[in-house]
């Protein structure tokens, strides 16, 4: 669910930060594929921060009584 919601936010994201600084397509691909794409990357890149923060907490800050 979480991935998803960030899909969505990051590709609505893009869609208002790139498609108005005209940046039309990579390698020509229509700009939707493209904004798809880089959202696709957001995700990724978020995914991974929010395992390995979650996996620092647990291992230096979690007490277990």
């Amino acid at each position: 669910m979480d991935l998803g919601v960030g899909y969505v936010l990051s590709w609505g994201v893009s869609m208002l930060m790139l498609v108005p600084l005209g940046i039309g397509s990579i390698a020509g691909e229509p700009v939707g594929v493209t904004v798809a794409l880089i959202s696709l990357v957001y995700v990724v890149v978020s995914f991974i921060r929010k395992y390995i923060i979650r996996r620092c907490y647990e291992r230096f800050f979690r007490c277990d009584d």
